[in-house]
């Protein structure tokens, strides 16, 4: 708050006067409120009823095991700093892409609580998701079904 008030005003102003300026104008420190926005959760209110029992159901009648598996980036930053806000109500910050250095992360687990994963600073793609399986297939000892979390666009891809 103390740069944005002398980025704006040009003026500078005591971290201790900030806040208690911020304090009475009821504002206080916050973690913003965390939400995936891709997230379908009508999509798997169906899905969880519907196709996972009889998954497991041929997974325990094949003697098979279940594998989760999904993408993410991993942050050279804080991920949640926290911001100013009335009270009660969650600060939304937006914050600067240019100081990051994600590293891409594709990662399995398996219902045993096993878990794999491959790192690269590329995008997850096509080619990446299938050599991530094949990395998958030669570590297990038997048939598993994987789940995987949709991809983005640019990665999907269609096994047969």
């Amino acid at each position: 708050m103390r740069a944005l008030i002398e980025d704006y005003f040009g003026i500078e102003i005591p971290a201790r006067t900030v806040g208690v300026y911020l304090a009475r104008w009821r504002l206080t420190r916050q973690r913003p409120l965390e939400c995936a926005f891709e997230q379908h959760p009508a999509v798997l209110q169906q899905w969880l009823p519907a196709t996972y029992p009889v998954i497991a159901a041929r997974v325990k009648r094949e003697g098979t095991e279940i594998c989760w598996s999904d993408e993410t980036a991993i942050s050279s930053i804080e991920e949640f700093p926290l911001g100013y806000a009335p009270k009660g109500q969650a600060p939304v910050l937006v914050l600067s892409q240019s100081k990051r250095e994600p590293i891409k992360q594709i990662s399995a687990i398996r219902n045993q609580g096993i878990m794999g994963f491959m790192l690269d600073r590329k995008a997850p793609n096509a080619e990446m998701l299938i050599q991530f399986l094949q990395q998958l297939i030669r570590e297990s000892r038997r048939k598993v079904f994987r789940i995987l979390n949709s991809l983005r666009p640019s990665a999907s891809l269609s096994l047969a």
